[in-house]
């Protein structure tokens, strides 16, 4: 058994998500520290001052193109392989705190978000939001 910690180089101890790439690399979210990709040897952070949407970290998904996507307390993003890419989102305040994220069978993005459930075509083309109403 191996446990890691702050002192191993992941970014917060309190780990909220986690994800395997088609690399083989492990991806954690964590609760304020961002999410932390492990290579096997060294954890490497990304957080909201790296590009990421929030550092707050509620879910994780990986696409069949093995694309890493992240819900966060600031929205969802895509990491590209060298960036952090913004998804959109409807302008409702409550849709900015995305809690939830899953992949459907043709990559479209589902965000559970406090104000609904958004989904997102994979291409990238429209938003749908599903519910509105935060008080359902």
């Amino acid at each position: 058994m191996r446990s890691y910690r702050p002192a191993d180089g992941l970014p917060q101890a309190q780990v909220t998500a986690i994800a395997q790439d088609p690399s083989g690399f492990l991806w954690v979210g964590t609760q304020a520290g961002g999410v932390a990709r492990y290579d096997g040897r060294r954890w490497e952070t990304f957080d909201a001052e790296s590009g990421l949407s929030g550092s707050s970290v509620y879910g994780l998904a990986v696409d069949s193109k093995g694309l890493v996507y992240a819900a966060s307390n600031g929205g969802a993003a895509r990491y590209t392989g060298h960036a952090w890419e913004l998804l959109p989102l409807p302008k409702d305040p409550g849709h900015a705190l995305v809690t939830a994220i899953a992949l459907g069978a043709k990559d479209e993005v589902y965000l559970g978000t406090y104000a609904g459930l958004v989904v997102l075509e994979a291409a990238g083309g429209s938003t749908e939001t599903l519910v509105s109403d935060a008080s359902l």
